[in-house]
């Protein structure tokens, strides 16, 4: 794993959670019963007067028997170069994608795969994941899961054609919270469900095709022209969507 990745940077996010659970309780175990503080071990590790010496013998005496194994972890997707070295994603494509391995990016790839896979329009998937009442690391895993159900090895799983809409997904959720923070006044940031629900009820996903989608979302991410925060289009995504539309028109 990259140091700075969340969990649910990778497919297997919900075994290594289980894996590095398993680790810090170990570690936590260790710590009680060598000392008199019942304290987690990150705690007790960073304490002034801890010396390093101290910090490895508590790694060396750890029982880890219990641990869990992961095999192996691929990220999702796995061909930006900002973590592959020697990547073959060109500098426009990595832009495009917001990969900072958070858990709202990772869920709007997992989106975009899982509509791909299913061979589905995004308005009807939108529609069909409007209904569910799920936050987002729920939802990561119940569309995870309908990705899973084709049994294609992870490691075989292709990347999306585009990551336009899993980008403009993640700027559209930000200007509908802005939105609703300005009429209620208090602060809201929504899920991504509460974000379909709510946009479903303004006006349907559902037989919607996908160029209308990307316009619906351009709209959304401008605010409606609400006057909310100018949002500039990068020139890479203004790139891809001209590419994503003429490639939606041969089809």
């Amino acid at each position: 794993m990259d140091p700075g990745d969340s969990v649910f940077a990778y497919w297997q996010w919900r075994q290594i959670r289980s894996l590095l659970d398993s680790v810090w309780s170990s570690l936590d175990n260790q710590v009680a019963q060598i000392s008199s503080e019942r304290l987690p071990s990150i705690v007790w590790a960073n304490q002034g007067l801890r010396t390093t010496d101290e910090v490895v013998r508590l790694l060396r005496e750890v029982d880890a028997g219990a641990t869990p194994e992961v095999e192996a972890i691929t990220r999702r997707p796995r061909r930006n170069p900002k973590f592959v070295p020697g990547g073959t994603v060109s500098p426009s494509r990595s832009s495009i994608l917001l990969g900072d391995g958070t858990l709202q990016t990772s869920l709007m790839l997992a989106i975009v795969v899982a509509k791909e896979q299913r061979e589905v329009s995004f308005g009807d998937l939108f529609s069909d994941l409007s209904k569910l009442h799920l936050d987002n690391e729920g939802l990561l895993a119940h569309v995870d899961d309908i990705i899973l159900e084709s049994k294609i090895e992870i490691d075989a799983l292709p990347d999306p054609v585009s990551l336009v809409i899993a980008r403009l997904l993640v700027s559209a959720i930000a200007a509908e919270s802005e939105l609703l923070e300005r009429e209620s006044d208090r602060s809201v940031s929504l899920g991504a469900c509460e974000f379909f629900a709510l946009t479903e009820e303004n006006a349907n996903w559902a037989g919607l095709s996908d160029s209308a989608v990307l316009d619906r979302l351009l709209r959304i991410s401008d605010g409606h022209g609400a006057g909310l925060t100018s949002r500039a289009m990068p020139e890479a995504i203004e790139k891809e969507i001209v590419k994503l539309r003429k490639a939606w028109n041969a089809s």
